[in-house]
């Protein structure tokens, strides 16, 4: 299974651009994301989900076509 890395950076796709995000700490069942949100630069702490062997989360939240951060996509 491919899982986020703390101190490693990734991509996600967001409307037509990519946003990098780092993790910052992780623990068996969290990551901590160091980000941008709010045109801010914070510290989120989310619950990974696995989809076909690979972890991912939602950074801006979950709706209908929402981006999605996938461990497979390290920078």
């Amino acid at each position: 299974m491919t899982t986020f890395t703390a101190g490693t950076e990734y991509v996600t796709g967001v409307f037509g651009t990519n946003a990098i995000f780092k993790v910052v700490s992780r623990t068996p069942k969290t990551i901590k994301v160091q980000g941008e949100w709010d045109n801010q630069v914070q510290v989120k702490t989310f619950r990974p989900a696995v989809h076909d062997g690979v972890e991912f989360i939602k950074p801006f939240g979950s709706y209908a076509q929402c981006p999605i951060m996938k461990a497979s996509r390290a920078i």
